[in-house]
């Protein structure tokens, strides 16, 4: 621990490629789900969750993956009774393919609760930590415990960049 009783910043991590990361993931989502996002960012319902959620410490990105993730599902999962992608590749291939279609609708609001954002972000994080490296070695993965150690000794929840408003009713 340091001085002030907090703990150091990971040796892994690296202020210059996390903000890359979060630049890419504002613009590839962003440029993935258009329509999804004008239509959230004109609700005053999703507006609300939105600005608990940045209470919570979470930036736009976060709440722009975790649409993602949730519109992966909906339309990859829940659509397609007894498909699932048989390799953690194939899923991921598919994941970073992903967008919306020509003629798309966009999901109600209601398919966007803050708990099931949440739930999305979760896994994200998960996904986060591969990403950077780390690897899991217990078979049962603690969603908390992971983001503790992401806001503490990641800077996860605390960097941002500067970028386009999303959501003009929760500003």
């Amino acid at each position: 621990m340091g001085q002030s009783g907090k703990l150091p910043l990971h040796k892994r991590y690296n202020e210059n490629e996390m903000k890359k990361a979060i630049a890419n993931r504002y613009r590839n989502i962003s440029n993935a789900i258009p329509l999804q996002l004008k239509y959230l960012g004109e609700s005053k319902e999703f507006a609300e969750i939105v600005k608990k959620l940045r209470k919570g410490g979470w930036k736009d990105w976060h709440i722009l993956l975790s649409i993602a993730n949730r519109m992966f599902n909906l339309k990859n999962f829940i659509g397609k009774t007894g498909w699932y992608p048989k390799t953690e590749e194939e899923k991921k291939e598919v994941f970073l393919n992903f967008k919306e279609e020509e003629n798309f609708q966009p999901f109600c609001v209601t398919e966007f609760t803050e708990k099931i954002l949440y739930f999305h972000l979760e896994g994200a994080l998960i996904v986060s930590c591969e990403a950077m490296g780390f690897e899991f070695r217990k078979r049962e993965i603690k969603p908390e415990k992971i983001e503790k150690f992401l806001r503490m000794r990641m800077k996860y929840f605390g960097l941002d960049i500067p970028h386009k408003t999303y959501f003009p009713l929760a500003d």
